[in-house]
């Protein structure tokens, strides 16, 4: 399914979506394949807002996973509306992933050596398993991006590729 935000007079395109539901064993299931609004309309609050009416839309036709590929913003929305990665592998998948944006991270002077190191300690013992928890890293180190704020830990949310997230309703 393919969708967009509108304004209610229907004159103004504020984003899109692209979703997919279907059945397994016989329970729906949701995943949100993308997700945008445009650039004008970001941090008002109005897609946080639209997946709050969509948990709820979920719930109440008993759907208990909701599935994500959180790309580029995603990766730290998604991380930020609970999603989880979608088991090990993908955990494993995620922090391959992102070895070179620490590297980067310590070149560009945002992260010391030795906190690099610590966190790929935290990730090889299993600490950093869940994007709340990668989000956190750095938080009070920030710098602006545009008109964003960033830090180390969403930095490496919105890294290519993206991950495969799961929230349990």
């Amino acid at each position: 399914m393919i969708g967009e935000f509108r304004t209610t007079d229907r004159d103004l395109m504020l984003g899109g979506f692209t979703r997919s539901i279907w059945e397994k064993d016989g329970r729906l299931q949701v995943k949100n394949w993308s997700c945008h609004m445009q650039e004008e309309w970001c941090g008002r609050g109005l897609g946080a807002e639209w997946f709050r009416e969509c948990e709820r839309r979920c719930r109440a036709l008993g759907i208990q996973h909701v599935y994500v590929l959180a790309m580029h913003k995603g990766g730290y929305v998604w991380a930020r509306e609970g999603f989880v990665l979608e088991g090990r592998d993908e955990e494993i998948l995620f922090w391959g992933a992102r070895q070179s944006q620490l590297d980067i991270l310590v070149s560009e002077g945002r992260v010391s050596k030795r906190q690099a190191a610590s966190w790929r300690q935290r990730i090889r013992c299993g600490e950093l398993d869940t994007p709340q928890r990668v989000a956190a890293l750095g938080r009070r180190n920030t710098w602006r991006e545009g008109d964003f704020t960033m830090w180390p830990g969403k930095f490496l949310l919105l890294d290519q590729p993206g991950w495969r997230g799961i929230k349990v309703l």
